[in-house]
């Protein structure tokens, strides 16, 4: 059965309010096809598990990795990967959400205008299930006759305000942002983007409350690509910057913002794409069996673990640490040889550490 629901325009922005008749439509619709009924519509599909089951209901195997999860990190992440498999069926990134337009709620229109596009590509894959019906578009007010414009004089630009820290955007975050930007509509006709432009679009435009001078080292580690540094990047430039960017480049250039702040303030570790990465790399590069065993008795003590974690320049959670010893260490003896160790940290990577973290 074919449902008649009515569809969003385009053109709709995070401060229109929202047609409840449209949430109703569409909180129906994704009950049908998921065969559910959701008691909280925006909270339950908040971490984006159910919106990845709607994708593979329509096209199967579009969404992959994703996992249901309280923690911030891993809600985000799956709301990437939809955001992802939205652009690889075909619906134009200027229609997809981004994380925080759901988790953050900055754009509720936003996440059901997604939905009304991917409900426009089901049929494309063969979906026998049902759609959304777009009616007769509304008719657009005439706009009325503009007088003569005066001469005026330039306004001052008004000060942008500072930033308030509980609202800034974590080191997950400002990647998932920096990697789904609309790159494509910044900038001038040539294609290249000043500073201003940049920062316009993240903080004003997005409504990302990121500090200046971490959009400018960012801006600036894009434009001296090109050897010039004129103070301006292309959109080119910045797809190429941003395909090749991770977290652990993003770690090291939030890093030479606090050396130029000359903070001296130890980083806490947190549950986070940087976190883990930095965690990854330290165990596996920085932290042999020989470093650890101090006094050669060719075994890896569990205390001496800890206490090198709980030294770390980023603070190490007790708990964190425990579970990587009990991970390496699975006859719970205390200790492993030099061996066990050293094999244990070759097959390491940033998904198994993820992992075990989390008691997978």
């Amino acid at each position: 059965k074919r449902l008649r629901l009515w569809v969003l325009n385009v053109n709709m922005t995070a401060n229109k309010p929202l047609n409840e008749e449209h949430v109703e439509s569409v909180k129906s619709w994704m009950e049908q096809i998921l065969d559910k009924k959701y008691t909280d519509f925006w909270e339950e599909i908040r971490d984006g598990v159910e919106l990845c089951e709607l994708l593979n209901k329509i096209k199967p195997g579009t969404c992959a990795k994703f996992k249901k999860s309280k923690i911030v990190f891993m809600a985000r992440n799956n709301l990437n990967i939809f955001r992802q498999g939205c652009i690889n069926i075909g619906i134009d990134e200027g229609r997809v959400i981004i994380p925080g337009d759901l988790y953050d709620r900055q754009n509720l229109n936003q996440v059901i205008s997604n939905l009304y596009s991917i409900s426009g590509k089901s049929a494309k894959y063969g979906f026998k299930g049902p759609v959304l019906e777009q009616p007769e578009p509304e008719p657009e007010p005439q706009p009325e006759p503009e007088p003569e414009p005066e001469p005026v004089p330039e306004p001052e630009p008004e000060p942008e305000p500072s930033p308030s820290p509980e609202q800034k955007v974590d080191d997950s975050s400002l990647l998932s942002m920096l990697k789904t930007l609309p790159y494509k509509k910044m900038g001038n006709d040539d294609g290249r983007i000043s500073f201003d432009q940049f920062k316009h679009k993240v903080r004003n435009e997005l409504g990302l409350n990121i500090d200046e001078q971490t959009l400018k080292i960012i801006f600036d580690d894009i434009d001296k690509m090109d050897g010039n540094m004129d103070g301006y990047i292309t959109r080119e430039q910045y797809k190429e910057w941003v395909d090749k960017l991770n977290s652990l480049h993003l770690d090291v250039l939030l890093g030479r913002l606090k050396n130029a702040e000359n903070q001296k303030k130890e980083w806490s570790f947190s549950f986070n794409q940087a976190g883990v990465n930095f965690l990854c790399q330290h165990l596996k590069q920085n932290t042999s069996a020989q470093q650890l065993d101090a006094t050669n008795s060719g075994y890896v003590q569990k205390e001496a673990f800890a206490t090198h974690l709980t030294e770390l320049n980023r603070q190490i959670p007790n708990m964190v640490v425990d579970k990587i010893w009990a991970s390496v260490d699975q006859g719970h003896a205390g200790k492993i040889s030099h061996g066990q160790y050293e094999e244990y940290m070759k097959q390491l990577s940033t998904d198994k550490l993820k992992d075990v973290i989390l008691g997978y």
